[in-house]
Formats: structure tokens, sequence, C-alpha cells
């Protein structure tokens, strides 16, 4: 491990992207609480649309739409230009891209004028494409996440845009456009100008889905003062991005003065059916307590003591110090920090402990190894004895690297965990000289339970992870357990979805997968006994269009479809047989979707769902309110022949 001394020229590290939750519901890895409540919420299902309160973002000074809170359509995109050295004596420039939601940052670096983004996070692989000038024009980037989803941005612009001035770095940025989810659900953004000299200029003031349901935000400046959901399915959709008296369901949402970040702090929520959720804040400067009170409590149900800290993209975030629950429980937080440097002089949390009211503790630790061949001093790297001995953890000419996940787990028993992310193919190959031999993976290599049995992971590219190989305590006699998936990502939708998983007995299941949306259309189990039938499920997609209205009140076709599930087949291959093809001579079970009618309101809804075996249909029908919900249900008992 690293000692709390160590110094250098450069940390290479980058925002969190994941989570690791304490029980009080705080990020281990960056002292931050992970906090989300539904204020509203329209629909169900793939129909669906939410306005989820979430934790706050403060990069860049960004102004949050809930003051103290951020919530789930507040997507936006930051690019910084630095210069890194490297570790060859030189400097390079980054264009370092951050996509900011959900509470977390996708890291994208790209060099110079060079068109090409890498992903830097520790998760399956992402893209990042740009057009225009990125320099100083209004360059537009498109992202595509793990699981297909594209978001476009709007023209990058000035830091204005979503953040607060002054910047604490020079930076652009740009706020989400649309985003369009593999099964082609499309939500688009519409923003408007705040007018505030101290907030972003533009606030985000609707999202709408094209299957129907949409969320309307009024506001003052930068924050949300109150919210709605409609169906425009239903609902004729205002000019005015204001709230009509026939939406489906509306919050409300007072401030109090602002805090050590400059920004309006959430007082109250009022949620649709009329209960007030309450928030409080005392003391002053850069350390304060937050309170949540629930509708109908007197006192809060959580309190928390923050502490605002700087992070990878120098920015002061709120940071957790203790907390205090209503029901007796609290915790008390120590985080570790990153070594200094040169280029990042300001140490960030990464990792730490935990301790409870009885004692209990947990600890999560990372480690800093240094890049191999970073060392300069005396010069040259030693190619004949007698080598240099290792320089002292002050030297400042070495550059550090970050571990992605901790390197050791501490649970409340005070078993540990430990976590190997230094690539063995680097160390074993590289030259007797290289004293620093640790070159850190984005995924673990392997890891070592409290039983002293290791598991050993084998990386398949694109962020997978192909295999876990756990081996035996030494001298126990037994083999090692193997298990193994694998995984085709020439459609990016469905690229971090297994092909084949196979677990320690060698049984095998097989997948696949749409061409275009991903989704499963084959699931084959191993055969009971060897050379049997093995199970199978198939299932089927159709496109189907949603219908809503358009600002005068008519239905229309919407410019795109959708794809939604159609039939689901349960039967057996053939024995013997590993093609994914039902045997016809065993039986089968088909299932059936029926959507509403095109041309109306419910044309992606569910009306009826038929289930056919040995000859026989039976049918179950359902009926839906002007929310999307499910409201009746007719079950196959009636012998209807087709749904109303």
């Amino acid at each position: 491990m690293l000692p709390v001394t160590a110094y250098g020229q450069d940390l290479r590290v980058i925002p969190a992207e994941s989570f690791i939750t304490s029980p009080g519901g705080v990020d281990m890895r960056t002292g931050r609480l992970v906090y989300s409540h539904t204020d509203l919420l329209a629909g169900s299902d793939d129909n669906a649309i939410s306005l989820d309160r979430i934790m706050p973002d403060y990069t860049g000074n960004h102004a949050n739409p809930f003051g103290s809170f951020a919530h789930n359509w507040d997507i936006w995109l930051v690019q910084a230009d630095t210069t890194e050295p490297n570790e060859f004596g030189s400097t390079i420039t980054i264009w370092r891209v951050g996509i900011h939601f959900g509470g977390r940052t996708v890291t994208m670096d790209g060099i110079k004028n060079q068109p090409d983004f890498t992903y830097k996070g520790d998760g399956p692989a992402k893209l990042l494409t740009f057009t225009g000038d990125r320099a100083t024009g209004p360059a537009i980037y498109t992202f595509r996440d793990a699981d297909g989803t594209i978001m476009t941005f709007r023209p990058m612009a000035a830091a204005s845009e979503c953040s607060r001035t002054p910047n604490v770095k020079p930076l652009r940025c740009a706020y989400i456009s649309s985003l369009v989810r593999p099964d082609g659900t499309r939500f688009d953004f519409t923003y408007a100008s705040t007018g505030s000299g101290n907030g972003n200029s533009q606030r985000l003031v609707r999202v709408a889905s094209s299957r129907g349901p949409a969320v309307i935000l009024e506001g003052s400046g930068s924050v949300v003062t109150r919210a709605c959901v409609l169906n425009f399915s239903t609902v004729t959709p205002p000019a005015s991005n204001i709230c009509p008296a026939n939406a489906l369901a509306t919050a409300n949402y007072t401030y109090t003065s602002p805090g050590a970040l400059q920004q309006p702090r959430l007082s109250s929520m009022t949620s649709p059916d009329g209960g007030v959720f309450g928030f409080s804040y005392s003391g002053a400067g850069t350390t304060y307590s937050m309170g949540f009170t629930e509708p109908g409590q007197g006192s809060p149900v959580m309190e928390n003591s923050v502490t605002l800290a700087v992070d990878e993209e120098y920015t002061s975030q709120e940071t957790v110090n203790s907390q205090a629950f209503a029901d007796g429980r609290s915790y008390s937080y120590n985080y570790d920090y990153t070594p200094q440097a040169t280029n990042r002089p300001n140490s960030t949390i990464m990792g730490g402990g935990y301790i409870d009211n009885t004692g209990v503790s947990s600890a999560f630790v990372y480690d800093f190894p240094i890049v191999p061949n970073s060392r300069t001093y005396p010069g040259q790297p030693c190619t004949s004895f007698p080598c240099y001995d290792e320089q002292p953890d002050e030297f400042l000419y070495w550059i550090y690297q970050a571990t992605p996940g901790p390197v050791l787990i501490r649970d409340p028993l005070g078993r540990e965990t430990n976590i190997d992310y230094c690539d063995p193919v680097f160390a074993a190959g590289a030259p007797i000289y290289v004293q620093d031999r640790c070159a850190v993976r984005s995924l673990p290599v392997s890891a070592t339970d409290p039983e002293g049995i290791t598991t050993f992971y084998k990386d398949g590219g694109n962020g997978n992870i192909t295999e876990a190989r756990r081996r035996p305590k030494p001298g126990s006699g037994l083999t090692d357990i193997v298990m193994s998936v694998t995984f085709n990502c020439a459609n990016p939708a469905s690229c971090t979805k297994p092909v084949t998983s196979t677990d320690a007995l060698g049984n095998t299941v097989n997948r696949a997968y749409a061409a275009g949306h991903g989704g499963l259309t084959s699931e084959m189990l191993p055969p009971p006994a060897p050379g049997g039938a093995r199970p199978l499920m198939l299932r089927t997609y159709a496109q189907r269009y949603a219908w809503i209205r358009n600002t005068s009140g008519a239905l229309v076709q919407t410019p795109s479809p959708m794809w939604v599930l159609e039939t689901e087949t349960s039967c057996q291959t053939s024995a013997g047989s590993s093609s994914p093809v039902c045997d016809p001579s065993a039986p089968q079970l088909v299932k059936v979707l029926e959507y509403g009618a095109a041309g109306t309101a419910q044309s992606l809804l569910v009306k009826g769902v038929a289930m056919t075996a040995d000859g026989q249909t039976l049918r179950t029908c359902y009926g839906y309110d002007d929310w999307g919900r499910k409201i009746s249900e007719t079950g196959a008992n009636a012998n209807l022949t087709v749904c109303p």
C-alpha cells in the first residue's frame, strides 16, 4: 500500500463510475450519499416515465435542478483539455470528456488533434464520437452506452450552459438533446433560458417519450419549482411548458437560502398525494448537517453531517462524515485519500471505512501503484547491474495510477478479501530492469477470499469477464472450479449479454439476440441427461408505432417505431440436438401478446395475452387508465376470443 507521505508528478485517476454503498447509503469510493426518490411516475414497464430526485453533482460549478439535489434527467457533458506527463518524459494534451448522469461520471479521453476517444472506466465498453470543431466551435457529441443507448448532446457551448460562473477549471459543456434506447424508444429534451447570472444559462423544461409520457418542469432561475407528468397520448401537449390542470400528477418544491456552494437548497417537496418531504440544514461554512423528514414525521428519519471535499474534477462535492437514523442506527466514516502530485496537488477521497453504533466496522482500501517506467531518476532505466536503489516515496517524478476498485475489503466480521488489478502478462514480460511492474487493468485479475481461496478472472475484452477459475487452497487435493461465458460484440446492444454460459460441471446455456435492438430471441438450457432434449424458449418481436396528440389535439403517428415483444414459445429441441428449433412432436406453449389497435392512444399497451397449448387457447385481457396503469384484468375463465 502507498505511504501517506507519497508525492509524485502526476496521478492517473478518473471520477467514480460505480458505487460501493455502505448500509447508510454512502458511497465508499467518494464519500457521497447515494440517494434516489421517485417524486413522479406515469405509466408502467417500458411505457413509463418518472422524475427521480437523486444525489447532486457540482462538477464545474453545475447548478443542480433541485439545488441540493439533481434528478434523473439532468444529463450533461463537460469537456476540459489538460496537459499530462507520460512515462517517457514528455507531455501530451488530453481532451477529457465526462458524461454526467445518475450522480456518476463516464470518462472518455482523446488526444488533441486525433478523432478517437478511449473509454477510461472499468465497465463494459462505451463509445464517444463527435462532429464539428471541438476546440472552439459548436461540436456535437454522441455517446453510446454499453447497452446500446444513444445520447446525443446539444452543440458544445461555453461552460455557462450547464454550469455556474466562475468555473473552478476551464471547460465547455452541453446538455443532452435526445436519448434513444435500443428498442427505439426516444426521449427528447427541451430547454429554456434561465435569465440567471448565477446559475446555468439553460434549464430543462420538458422531457417527452416517443411512447407518450412526458415530464414538464417549471422553474425559477436554475431550480425546479413545480413538476408534473402527462401522457401525450391522452392529453394535448401544452405549448407553454406550464403544468396544466389536467396533469396526471404534480409535485411542488420550495427552497431555502444558499449554503457554502452558493446554490439554493431544497427545503420541501410536496408529493401528488399532499405528503410533504422536508429538508433541514444547520451549520455554516464547509461543514454542516442535513436532515431528511418524511410525511407525518416530526423529526428527521436521517441526519447527515456533511463536509465539502474536492473530487477528481477539481470540484467541491458534499461528503458524509456521519449519519444518525430515527431507528437508532448511526455510522461514522473515515476516508483514505489519493497521493499528492505536482499536477494534482489536492488529494481526493478514494476509499475508507465506517463504524456503526454497535462497534461493527468495514473498510474498502484502494492502491496507487507507480506507472511502470515513470521513474526518471537517475535519468535512465537500469539495464545492467548494479542498479540504483529505489527512490524514496517523496520523489517528485513518479506517476501514480489508481486501482479501479478496492484491493482490500474488510467486512463487518473482520474477514478480508484481497483483489489484484496488476496485469500478469505485463509483469511477466517486462525487462528485468523495470522496477515498477504493476500495470493496472480495468478489470480484476484475481480475488482471494478470507479462506485463502483465489478466483482468477479472464478479461475477454470490451469490459467482459469471460472466465472465473476458482482455485482451491493448496494441499486440499481439489481441482479448480471453472465457469465461463462468451460474448458477441458485433452488435453493441448485446455486447454485454452472454451468448453461452458454462458452469463448473460443463453444462452450457446457449442464447441468441436480435441483430438490431439486442433483445433475447432464444435461450436453450442444458439437457437433463446427456443426449436428451434441451428446454428451449423462443421470442419474436415486432415494430409498432405510438400515437400521440399534436398541439392541435389530434392523434398522430410518431415518426419512428419501437420494438415490442410479440410471441414467446416454450418447447424442447429434438433429442441430442443443439439447434434452437422446437421438436414438432413434443408439447409446446405459445404466448402471444395482443396490443391496442393502431391509431389509438393504447397502441403500445398489452391489451391481452393468449396462451395456446394442446390446441386450446386461453386469453387474459387488461384495461388501463389515462396514466397507462393497469386497472382491470379479465381472466381466462371468461373465455374471451378477443379483448375489448
